[in-house]
């Protein structure tokens, strides 16, 4: 019964969103990450054997290093090229040739820089000896790669989108697993290797159609317009990188690269909503910048709001089962990740709050508020993290990111509700999603002294078959339930 209530609300929810085409664009999007996230978590128990701890925390202070990297080597001018796609279009060909021309001198320098300073560089990240080549090759493809993709969601190629997802996701671990088990020595390595060189061949084709899309001008005042929107971001970008990742590059420094991992395993279960977030949010925003453009206000906070229980709901299901998760996907040394899990994708959930109510700045093109935002919770996060991992370990991480995606998402709220007062009408009151994350908080907080606790299976197990429908009802309305019994009756 409580199933077809959940599947009832959850197609009345999606309807809401098909006159104009979210499921049509978002089904790709979502297929797209689902598959490549549905990959790693499928070929994580491999893994999970194949590799220790250690090599798990290697690979995930060479992913910081590298993600960190991207973003300076951009200068976020992906963003730009997004905006002027949905807004003026008509300039859309000479702006992405100028901001293409610009990027490669930029980047040229960037990278001559970046090989001068590499030792500091090095031991500030503590990144593996022989790594570097390799983290500066795929810092150069992955701009080229991030443009692309940030306009292939803007135009709304959902399909395209889902098959560079899906080719980099399948082909990246089947050339690495084979490598890795013939491998004597230095597995991380072959770990990294497909990566860079599957990065390589999408930044090819990612350059040719960019060409082809582009007119290969150097119009400055181009180019001033994109760093005047994307310069700004920049500091946010990395600010909200720090959030996301400063706590591996902590626990690497504090207490060892196998605590990295272990750390690292966790976050990648929350890979699982990131992929839901990403897909829909990549279909969402040409909807949300569309009907504010029309001033459509009740019809984007009624599709905010659905928006909004399905993402949180999804949340509250990852917690739910997190232990089950782990213990089909991981060898027994990543176990104590389960009592990470809670704190993780709460944090995940604010992120997507945060991004909901920022994308209103984006609009209204003040993105000078965004980086303040962003800093003031990095800084937070790195002081906490400093403070609180000696003394309690790899679980201090995680709480302390919690706390500074909270802290992220209010300061973003307020100050998103003060900005907005040319489309008022348009803006989301907190109170209307307050009731479904008190729910996802209570859930939250219950299993994750739950899994401290460590009791007896069954119990949690009796404890699960009672919350999951009692969150089910609390999301979905009495009117559903109603509908669903007459529907049964009627088939009776």
């Amino acid at each position: 019964m409580t199933f077809y209530i959940f599947n009832m609300r959850l197609t009345t929810i999606l309807k809401r969103f098909n006159s104009i085409n979210f499921i049509k664009h978002s089904k790709f999007y979502f297929v797209g990450n689902l598959f490549s996230k549905g990959i790693n978590i499928l070929l994580m128990p491999i893994f999970t054997r194949i590799l220790s701890t250690s090599d798990y925390g290697i690979i995930a202070i060479y992913q910081t290093f590298v993600n960190i990297f991207i973003i300076v080597a951009t200068i976020s001018l992906e963003q730009s090229v997004r905006h002027i796609y949905l807004r003026e279009k008509h300039i859309f060909k000479e702006f992405t040739g100028s901001v293409l021309n610009f990027l490669l001198l930029f980047n040229i320098l960037f990278i001559g820089i970046l090989w001068m300073i590499q030792k500091d560089v090095v031991n500030i990240f503590e990144l593996q000896k022989g790594l570097f080549l390799y983290a500066l090759l795929n810092i150069l493809f992955g701009g080229a790669n991030a443009i692309y993709n940030m306009y292939l969601m803007a135009s709304q190629q959902s399909k395209k989108f889902m098959l560079i997802q899906v080719i980099s996701a399948l082909f990246i671990p089947l050339i690495a697993i084979p490598l890795i088990l013939k491998a004597n020595k230095e597995l991380y390595l072959w770990r990294i290797i497909p990566q860079v060189l599957i990065t390589g061949v999408l930044a090819i084709y990612s350059s040719y159609s960019l060409i082809k899309i582009s007119k290969f001008t150097l119009k400055i005042n181009h180019v001033k317009r994109a760093l005047k929107f994307s310069l700004p971001l920049l500091p946010h970008f990395l600010a909200t990188f720090i959030l996301v990742q400063f706590d591996r590059i902590a626990i690497n420094k504090i207490i060892d690269s196998s605590a990295t991992g272990i750390y690292s395993f966790g976050y990648s279960l929350g890979s699982i909503l990131n992929a839901v977030f990403a897909s829909t949010n990549a279909a969402w925003l040409p909807i949300f910048y569309k009907n504010l453009k029309n001033k459509e206000y009740d019809f984007v906070k009624m599709k905010m709001i659905s928006y909004v229980k399905l993402i949180l709901f999804i949340s509250a299901l990852m917690i739910i089962f997190s232990k089950e998760a782990i213990w089909i996907l991981a060898d027994e040394k990543f176990y104590s990740a389960i009592n990470l899990v809670p704190s993780i994708v709460l944090g995940i959930s604010f992120t997507f709050l945060f991004t909901i109510y920022v994308s209103y700045l984006y609009y209204i093109e003040k993105t000078k508020l965004i980086p303040i935002l962003t800093i003031a919770a990095g800084v937070l996060n790195i002081v906490l993290n400093i403070l609180f991992i000696p003394v309690y370990g790899i679980i201090a991480a995680a709480v302390t990111t919690l706390v500074s995606y909270i802290l992220l998402f209010v300061l973003t709220y307020l100050s998103v509700k003060k900005s907005t007062e040319t489309i008022k009408e348009g803006f989301l009151g907190f109170n209307l999603i307050l009731k479904y994350l008190i729910v996802l908080t209570i859930v939250g907080i219950l299993f994750h002294v739950l899994n401290v606790a460590e009791i007896n299976y069954l119990i949690l197990l009796a404890v699960k078959v009672v919350v999951l429908p009692l969150v089910m009802l609390l999301f979905f309305k009495r009117s559903d339930i109603d509908f669903i019994k007459q529907l049964i009756t009627k088939k009776q």
